[in-house]
């Protein structure tokens, strides 16, 4: 025959303010309830309260970029570009280079991409901005290149 659970102890009421105005702190304690208003009223000390620190920050956790030519044939090549957030979380990223031997971009996935001259700035879309803290993301691009396709230096910027 089942047992019946075992009874709990009452709530423990831990008493009245001892002044107006005056601060109780919260306790929990399995069993019991001790606690008040801190910070009483909103505006004094504490408030608003902290934000949640599981919220990642607005913010510039930093990021970099690592570029790779994916596949290249006569007058053409895929690039691929992999952004890796840093220490924390980011909410955006921009990657910008130069490339060094007139190389041009006719199509890019996974990414904004403006090239003015050789320079060239490419922006995350709407769904690969938001990285966790060491989580990356890739875009790619068809290019074309005359004569050597060099490897470009990257800097990449968290927005």
């Amino acid at each position: 025959m089942p047992q019946p659970p075992e009874p709990q102890p009452p709530l423990r009421h831990c008493g009245a303010l001892a002044a107006a105005g005056a601060t109780r702190l919260m306790t929990v304690t399995a069993g019991q309830y001790c606690g008040g208003l801190v910070g009483w009223p909103p505006g004094g000390p504490g408030w608003p309260p902290p934000p949640n620190p599981t919220t990642p920050p607005p913010g510039t956790g930093g990021c970099t970029a690592t570029y790779s030519v994916v596949g290249q044939w006569q007058g053409g090549f895929q690039g691929d570009v992999r952004v890796t957030a840093g220490s924390s979380a980011i909410r955006g990223w921009r990657v910008s280079w130069s490339f060094a031997n007139g190389q041009t971009i006719s199509q890019s996935w996974n990414a904004t991409i403006n090239a003015s001259g050789s320079a060239v700035t490419a922006a995350n879309v709407s769904f690969n901005g938001l990285l966790g803290a060491g989580a990356s993301t890739t875009f790619g691009f068809i290019g074309t290149w005359n004569g050597s396709n060099a490897t470009p230096s990257l800097t990449c910027t968290a927005t």
